[in-house]
């Protein structure tokens, strides 16, 4: 082999562990940042949060991933270069300084460049292809290669534990989107309502709210002013409040802080019979 042909596959050999090991980095960091971001949204407190945060998590991601594919491309030019190999496999076989990269400039220069070229690789001997020419350089390579796929193993392992405890806040992350709009989870819906009551008693109203931890749910009667109540939602996503005792017709609402649900109205009656009033919703 020429001179040329063994320092470039140190060249190949390096450059694999250093991709390994960036591509790892970058993998580890990734997926740090997404169990993390997932655990900080889980709970449903992606409700409570800014809308943008899932899609500033996902920036995160793309600048750790952009940040290793530079840290990758700088080593490759730092270590993986011709004169970075050479003077690893001078310093390793304890050769002149300057040698091996010496016969690497003069080697297509003449016959005699050609020459002194040849007996630089000789010296250099015929190791077989499993053998390295600088071993040091490529194991602390290795290590590196090693050492990153490690982070990147614990770091899908904490996704899977992130996905374990803190599943709604994996989804918010996945679909920022739908996190966004609020459709993400089942929409909101009273249920249960009454078609009407007489004036002076109390509505109990249900709400739907699958998902959430509290809701925030709104009653309006007749010629008076919106009054807002945050409601803790329990382990079967449902919320209760009470309203009244009533002495006018009332609008209901509810919202999580993304979703909304649509707005119902219970009839307010001096009358005993209420058959033909009816709730929309």
């Amino acid at each position: 082999m020429t001179i040329s042909e063994l320092v470039g596959r140190e060249q190949r050999r390096l450059r694999a562990r250093l991709l390994v090991a960036g591509g790892a980095l970058g993998a580890a960091a990734g997926l740090a940042l997404a169990a993390a971001g997932a655990l900080a949204l889980g709970g449903a407190r992606w409700l409570d949060l800014p809308r943008v945060v899932p899609v500033a998590v996902w920036l995160l991601i793309v600048g750790a991933a952009l940040a290793a594919a530079y840290a990758v491309r700088r080593a490759l030019r730092r270590d993986a270069g011709v004169g970075p190999v050479a003077a690893a496999i001078e310093r390793e076989r304890a050769m002149r300084d300057g040698e091996v990269r010496g016969a690497l400039e003069v080697a297509r220069s003449g016959a005699l460049g050609a020459l002194a070229a040849e007996q630089v690789a000789r010296r250099l001997g015929e190791p077989s292809t499993r053998v390295s020419l600088a071993p040091t350089m490529q194991r602390r390579a290795g290590r590196r290669a090693a050492a990153a796929g490690t982070l990147a193993a614990a770091s899908a392992l904490a996704v899977a534990g992130a996905l374990a405890v803190a599943g709604d806040g994996a989804a918010a992350l996945l679909h920022p989107a739908d996190a966004w709009r609020g459709t993400l989870l089942p929409p909101l819906r009273f249920t249960g309502l009454p078609h009407a009551l007489v004036r002076g008693e109390r509505l109990r109203v249900r709400v739907e709210a699958p998902g959430r931890r509290h809701v925030r749910v709104a009653h309006r009667l007749t010629g008076r002013a919106w009054e807002v109540r945050n409601v803790a939602v329990d382990r079967r996503g449902v919320a209760f409040v009470d309203v009244g005792p009533l002495d006018a017709d009332v609008l209901l609402t509810a919202t999580d802080g993304r979703a909304v649900a649509d707005t119902a109205s219970v009839a307010v009656t001096d009358r005993a019979f209420l058959g033909d009033v009816s709730v929309r919703a």
